[in-house]
């Protein structure tokens, strides 16, 4: 069976590929954002082999630091600097990503959706396991930054107050005092968020928040609504120069705005129609 990727990311690949070509890149400082690591298929699994790859890509012409490390540099500093980070906290990510990293010196951020049991086991979410409280923990002892994901993993847009503040600080606090160590980062779970949300991730104590907007890193903007790139399993190693150029931020934010769009006009004429 032939694997043939999107038109979006097929017009995503043509584009990075004339970008990458034509124009003379300026790389701009990038949050790339990945799920899990594993030959499963799933648009959002990057295999072993190919996430190797790209850390190796990234590293021929950029630096990869840590979250706390990118928002420490002098805004003038960090063109060139790559934040790796995941979400939902898989397991193969401290199975098959986490010993490529720590291979070449390097850690990332997990952002943890607290699928996890009073015993510290934990369950599974799109049909994968996530990690176990022993795993994070074992993270965070190699310089792992870990963030929250909130506890159910859900859209926070459309939940009440009261159910929202659950979500994100209530069980954020439980998940803190099991891990022992303090959570400053968060990431909305799809990437999608509105005013609301984001006052309520900023009154929770939050030092920063984290969006799938497709752009450069922007948080002279707002801190609570940082831009990640998604990585997906079409995405090419010899495109990331491309991708986090500026010129090619510029173009992905686009089009994910585009995307987005779209995904939430069909969403209301369902609403609409039930």
């Amino acid at each position: 069976m032939i694997n043939i990727a999107p038109k979006s990311l097929q017009l995503r690949e043509y584009i990075l590929g004339i970008i990458s070509k034509y124009l003379k890149l300026k790389g701009c400082a990038t949050i790339l954002c990945y799920h899990s690591i594993s030959d499963d298929g799933h648009l959002f699994s990057v295999t072993k082999k190919d996430f190797e790859l790209q850390i190796k890509e990234i590293l021929k012409s950029k630096h990869i630091v840590s979250l706390e490390n990118l928002f420490n540099i002098e805004n003038d500093h960090i063109n060139n600097k790559i934040v790796i980070t995941f979400d939902d906290g898989y397991e193969n990510i401290f199975t098959s990503a986490y010993p490529i990293l720590k291979k070449y010196g390097l850690q990332a951020c997990v952002f943890i959706s607290t699928f996890i049991n009073k015993k510290g086991k934990s369950n599974y979410f799109s049909g994968k396991r996530l990690m176990n409280l022993e795993q994070i923990k074992k993270l965070v002892k190699e310089g792992w930054e870990i963030g929250y994901h909130t506890n159910s993993h859900i859209d926070l847009r459309h939940l009440d107050k009261r159910t929202l503040v659950n979500e994100i600080v209530n069980n954020k606090q439980i998940f803190e005092k099991d891990l022992g160590s303090k959570i400053i980062y968060f990431a909305y779970p799809y990437g999608l968020y509105n005013k609301e949300t984001v006052d309520t991730v900023e009154k929770a104590g939050y030092k920063l928040a984290f969006t799938a907007d497709g752009c450069k890193v922007n948080y002279y903007n707002s801190l609570f609504r940082i831009g990640r790139v998604l990585i997906d399993k079409y995405t090419k190693t010899e495109d990331l120069d491309a991708l986090t150029s500026c010129q090619g931020l510029y173009f992905n934010r686009l089009l994910t705005s585009l995307l987005r769009f779209k995904d939430d006009y069909f969403s209301s004429l369902k609403i609409i129609e039930g």
